[in-house]
């Protein structure tokens, strides 16, 4: 899988080794499923962001995963 961001003027492209969709849906869930365990209004600004950055990875991997298919 590869994914794509426009950074500015240059075009990141990252590749993910992955056996199969069921791999990269395990790395999902499991990103998912640590997210829910955060307490978001409990976190410090920093952290937010962080979380907020996650939440950005998961899009791509949703959207790359959609382009494959």
């Amino acid at each position: 899988m590869t994914i794509r961001v426009n950074g500015g003027q240059h075009l990141l492209k990252i590749t993910i080794s992955v056996t199969d969709f069921e791999e990269l849906q395990k790395f999902q869930r499991g990103i998912i499923n640590l997210l829910s365990k955060v307490e978001i209004d409990d976190c410090n600004p920093e952290a937010k962001e962080e979380i907020k950055s996650l939440y950005k990875l998961l899009l791509l991997l949703n959207e790359s995963t959609a382009k494959e298919r």
